[in-house]
């Protein structure tokens, strides 16, 4: 006994434990329980009272409100009930056009006035979602011969639908064959001419756009995407009276122009290249308070300095500070390209000191294009002097200002300059591209340092920058201007194991030419073997090098390389072939006359008539 209850002592003692341990828990499940009880109870009470109200209340129940809303559906659409079941339109837009197609046309012709409208506004609606527009005209055309008559509502939605899948001609079609037209502007509604005028000028029939204007003024005053159409237009037609008239037209609208659509009519004019429109515009704008801004006055300056009316885009700019404008760094940077002539440079340098007067923010554009300016007019020194002061800025160079130096200098000659840009740019924390290293090739071309443009263009894989073509072909530039012949070679036969590029016939006729203008026959056909070898040869490439042998005199050269054409698989046209043979004949050089000879009877290429009996009277 005294064991049991010990034992039963221990138990009792490590349950009490436990529930030391688990008081908080035990205690928090607890109000969970009540809390869940009492949310249960309410629910039940709310729900008990909706209950209630609804027996006093509700004297519409369900099945009456559904009724309600088909009346409803029925009453928006009353022509439904009228389609007979074989016509409903059910499926795809192609299976509706396709159920078109076998449709009864006499059951069609039954149908009511309204029902008619709606089952061809479903057709119509396929039509343009299928992507068959181009059969919008035929069918309008039947659904008018069939009895519809096309209401304004139906119309306007046909031409939003086209307008927005920009099926301009199409839509025009389509009116033209539902017999809508601007003598009776009823016809439609004021959003159907308005997309018909934009149709229009889109689709560049231009001699619809008064008509479908005045029928939209007709019906409403013109809003600024119809004054935007119509501008289009006149710029078009360039008559510059139908633009004044236009514009007080539009002034004396409900709602007229705002500075947006007045700039937007202004781009218009300058893109189309209507200057005297664009200032006839500008003049206008004038008149009115808060309607000209900077980018108003950039448009039509910009506008001059790709006509190169330069003089008017500095009489522009004065103008515009005169109306109280502030130019923006956009401003500075047009007028800048404005000068960018040698013989501008001073006004240049004037207006880039005005910009930085300005308190306008220095942006790596206008640095850039002053760079260009001096570089293009060999004005180097003040080049980098602004380049210096482009790296004591806020504006650090980016890799077109050191691309425009690198490569005046290397044009220059001056390669050491151009090397420690290029050191400038790594350490900067930019990346060299292709063009960098490309204008340093081409600088070592020009001072005819192999060992140099080798190190380049080690260097460029190094950066991670991949050779290209025009890589290659600027090597064997280098290499011929150093008569580095088998180099030349050697790059053009590897160039598909170290670059990953492949052969190009072009290099290996490049490097060919090269030989013969330096009148290295052995290295021409060494050249043209390679040529061969790894790359399909056609008919131009192997006729300009016979007839750069000829025109240089070179004849015998010609002749082997007809030979090594014709053995080793190269195409050779007759006509190529017969030329070398009549310089052989006009210089009565036999043994090459001979070889060209054998080598067309062996090709079985014909040999003019008229060269024959010469030929034959040599051997």
């Amino acid at each position: 006994m005294d064991a049991s209850a010990s034992d039963a002592t221990g138990i009792l003692s490590r349950f009490e434990q436990i529930f030391y341990h688990l008081r908080f828990e035990l205690l928090f499940t607890v109000f969970a329980i009540v809390f869940w009880s009492g949310a249960q109870s309410l629910k039940r009470y709310v729900d008990s009272q909706k209950k209630e109200k609804s027996a006093d209340f509700d004297v519409a129940p369900a099945p009456t409100k559904a009724a309600a809303k088909t009346r409803a559906t029925a009453k928006q659409k009353p022509s439904s009930a009228a389609v007979p079941a074989s016509l409903r339109q059910r499926g795809s837009p192609d299976e509706i056009i396709r159920a078109y197609a076998s449709a009864d046309k006499d059951e069609l012709r039954s149908l009511p006035e309204e029902a008619l409208q709606e089952y061809f506004s479903g057709l119509f609606l396929a039509l343009v979602r299928a992507g068959q527009v181009s059969k919008l005209r035929t069918h309008v055309a039947e659904a008018v011969s069939l009895g519809m008559s096309p209401s304004p509502q139906q119309m306007e939605s046909l031409a939003k639908m086209c307008t927005a899948k920009r099926h301009f001609s199409e839509a025009l079609a389509a009116f033209d064959a539902a017999g809508v037209h601007a003598s009776s502007p009823d016809g439609a509604t004021a959003s159907s001419w308005s997309c018909l005028l934009f149709c229009a000028v889109e689709s560049e029939q231009f001699d619809r756009c008064e008509q479908f204007y005045k029928a939209l003024c007709g019906l409403r005053d013109p809003l600024c995407e119809d004054f935007m159409n119509m501008i289009r237009f006149v710029v078009h037609t360039g008559d510059q009276n139908r633009l004044d008239s236009l514009l007080i037209e539009v002034q004396k609208s409900r709602s007229p122009p705002d500075n947006i659509a007045y700039n937007r009519a202004l781009s218009v004019c300058v893109a189309a290249g209507q200057l005297g429109m664009a200032e006839k515009l500008l003049a206008d704008m004038q008149r009115h308070e808060d309607v000209c801004d900077v980018i108003t006055y950039n448009t039509i300056i910009k506008g001059y300095v790709e006509s190169g009316k330069n003089e008017r885009c500095f009489t522009l700019f004065q103008s515009m500070k005169d109306h109280g404008i502030t130019p923006s760094e956009v401003t500075y940077g047009i007028l800048l390209d404005s000068c960018m002539g040698p013989e501008h440079l001073d006004r240049a340098a004037q207006i880039f000191k005005e910009f930085q007067n300005s308190g306008c923010k220095l942006n790596a554009v206008l640095y850039t294009t002053l760079l260009k300016g001096l570089s293009q007019a060999g004005r180097l020194d003040q080049a980098m002097h602004v380049f210096e002061q482009m790296c004591d800025s806020e504006v650090p160079p980016d890799l077109v200002s050191y691309s425009v130096l690198i490569k005046v200098h290397c044009d220059a000659g001056k390669l050491e300059i151009a090397l420690g840009l290029l050191d400038r740019l790594v350490k900067g924390g930019l990346s060299p591209d292709e063009i960098v290293f490309n204008n340093l090739l081409l600088g070592c071309a020009e001072r005819k340092s192999s060992a140099l443009g080798l190190r380049i263009l080690g260097d460029m894989q190094r950066h991670g920058v991949q050779p290209s073509h025009v890589t290659l072909s600027i090597m064997v530039k280098l290499f011929v201007k150093c008569k580095e012949w088998d180099q030349a070679i050697n790059l053009l036969n590897t160039s598909g194991v170290k670059y990953g590029l492949p052969s190009e016939e072009r290099l290996y006729l490049q490097l060919a030419q090269a030989c013969v203008r330096e009148r290295q026959g052995k290295r021409v056909l060494q050249a043209c073997e390679a040529w061969i070898k790894h790359c399909k040869v056609d008919e131009a490439g192997t006729g300009r090098i016979l007839q750069q042998c000829v025109s240089f005199n070179m004849l015998d050269t010609g002749a082997e390389l007809l030979e090594l054409f014709l053995t080793l698989g190269g195409r050779v046209s007759p006509r190529d072939a017969n030329a070398l043979l009549s310089a052989a004949l006009k210089k009565k050089r036999a043994p090459v006359m001979n070889s060209v000879v054998g080598a067309m009877q062996r090709a079985r290429i014909p040999i003019d008539s008229q060269l024959q009996g010469q030929a034959l009277s040599y051997q």
